[in-house]
């Protein structure tokens, strides 16, 4: 069998030219130089597991109104997005074009959250045709599944960045999701002049701390988007299987009336309710505020003011127990709910020896797991990312100041390498390509 590399999130855009750019000089050449080696070996599979591109952050000069909240672009202005990060990168789609030429290779794509836009048929033959891939040397799918390892984005197991149908043919637009509204309304406006803002993890934090600095005039509209993501979110995965099958219901089937004045009061942590309260009193800010909440559905409404243990809840807990550093870091985790979505992948495709997401930019070699419901062992990994990463330490809520030291975030080109196959695996997670390549 063909020894496999895996990566994912690169996050290229259009080009280093763009202040939204982040893939960066460092990451461009650690790209051409793993593709150099990669390709001199032969008959070897590359696996790109999601987020290769960053379709939300290449701007376009006009583009339409979607009719209803979260949808995304057209199958038109996707392609477009392609064309100008293809004449943005072309060292790159060159690397991918040659590493194709080699008898014996072959490229597989899945899509992340970033790069959904690859279900457009004619999105996926640009992105094929520049690389002369063919039916031979090339797959796209949503999962990559052989010989026991399993490999998945994991997009679809973040509350934030759930989307499960890619294309609306409704509406003839992509499906979106609060992760990608909120980089296009929020850090697309802020990295321009706060470059790299986008690359701290968890993003929650990075949000508030962009919300209760003065150095960020947040609109209204963004504010309310982030009340929302914070009473939305880190719904329990017991909960996010049953919505994934049956659709998401109200529990009450009497919806509350809309009082937004109730909403602001319910915050929970005292300083950001105050900072919300205190921009409320201009008017501007508070028409846009109240006029995002009103947008939602009613649906919407009522599944904000369902109670079940959201992100807001964590924040709070946070703030109030950083003096005392609590035991369980559940709450703070990025990998536990993909962890637990692991474990139900491993029982339900049996054989399964190892599972590998990404998404989270958090590279993970082997974690041994138990397989949901049994005692049967499998071993869980991530792929990280190639961006510049600053992963906040859980215990921290930094000041706006601190996220901007451009030292804090480390060059990444985290790889996977797997041989064989079933219980002759060898899987190792790598933070840098060329140890990948070392035996």
């Amino acid at each position: 069998m063909k020894p496999r590399f895996i990566i994912s999130d690169l996050h290229l855009g259009d080009g280093r030219q763009s202040k939204l750019e982040d893939f960066d000089d460092q990451a461009s050449e650690n790209f051409i130089k793993f593709f150099e080696e990669i390709s001199a070996l032969g008959g070897v599979k590359i696996i790109i597991n999601g987020d290769f591109i960053d379709f939300p952050q290449v701007q376009l000069g006009t583009m339409t109104t979607p009719p209803k909240r979260f949808l995304g672009t057209t199958e038109a202005e996707s392609t477009l997005r392609l064309k100008k990060v293809i004449a943005g990168h072309p060292a790159e789609f060159n690397a991918l074009k040659h590493f194709l030429t080699v008898k014996g290779n072959e490229l597989l794509l899945i899509p992340g959250n970033h790069d959904v836009d690859f279900a457009w048929n004619r999105v996926l033959s640009t992105f094929m045709q520049r690389i002369g891939a063919t039916s031979i040397n090339f797959k796209f799918g949503m999962v990559y599944k052989e010989a026991g390892v399993y490999v998945t984005h994991g997009h679809q197991y973040s509350d934030d960045n759930q989307i499960d149908v890619p294309i609306n043919f409704t509406f003839n637009r992509l499906n979106s999701c609060w992760g990608t509204h909120f980089v296009e309304h929020f850090f697309n406006q802020v990295e321009a002049q706060y470059h790299l803002l986008d690359n701290a993890r968890p993003m929650w934090k990075v949000a508030l701390s962009a919300l209760l600095s003065e150095k960020i005039l947040v609109t209204g509209r963004i504010a309310a988007e982030f009340l929302m993501f914070l009473k939305n979110f880190r719904m329990p995965l017991r909960d996010y299987m049953s919505s994934a099958i049956w659709g998401w219901r109200p529990k009450s089937r009497t919806l509350r009336p809309r009082d937004i004045e109730t909403v602001t009061a319910d915050i929970k942590l005292d300083t950001l309710r105050e900072k919300i309260q205190e921009r409320r009193e201009n008017a501007e800010f508070r028409r846009e505020f109240d006029i995002a909440f009103q947008e939602l559905d009613d649906e919407q409404w009522e599944r904000m003011l369902t109670s079940h243990g959201g992100t807001e809840y964590d924040m709070l807990k946070f703030v109030q127990s950083v003096e005392s550093r609590p035991q369980s870091r559940s709450i703070f985790s990025q990998t536990d709910n993909y962890q637990q979505a692991a474990r139900y992948i491993a029982r339900y495709h049996k054989g399964t020896r190892a599972v590998i997401m990404g998404h989270t930019h958090k590279g993970m070699d082997a974690q041994l797991l138990e397989v949901e419901g049994t005692h049967e062992q499998f071993l869980y990994y991530n792929t990280g990312t190639w961006t510049r990463t600053y992963d906040i330490p859980w215990w921290k809520l930094p000041k706006l100041e601190k996220l901007l030291e451009p030292d804090l975030y480390q060059p990444m080109s985290g790889v996977i390498r797997c041989v064989g196959s079933w219980d002759n695996l060898s899987i190792k997670y790598v933070d840098h390509w060329n140890e990948a390549l070392t035996e």
